[in-house]
């Protein structure tokens, strides 16, 4: 199991109360993320686009002081990337 395989499973059983966004970013871009700055963060897949759930296919990611991200975004995530089969390879 990657380091990243890890850090989701971690999320997925456990949420940290702050996660850093350097390693959201990362495993999001992994799984084909697109992401933008504006007033948030904001993280697109084409596969959210026809869930109900994330409006437009997104999911807007604020960050405290610029660098962390709260657990209840992380688990906003986590379902997104459960959406999206990102746990299938990971079982592997």
């Amino acid at each position: 199991m990657s380091k990243r395989q890890k850090l989701i499973q971690k999320w997925r059983d456990d949420p940290p109360p702050e996660e850093s966004f350097d390693k959201i970013k990362s495993v999001l871009e992994y799984y084909d993320f697109e992401i933008r700055k504006g007033k948030h963060w904001v993280a697109s897949h084409d596969k959210l686009k026809e869930l109900p759930d994330f409006q437009a296919g997104e999911i807007v990611i604020p960050t405290k002081h610029g660098r962390m991200v709260k657990r209840f975004y992380i688990k906003r995530i986590v379902v997104a990337l459960e959406l999206i089969g990102a746990f299938d390879d990971s079982e592997e």
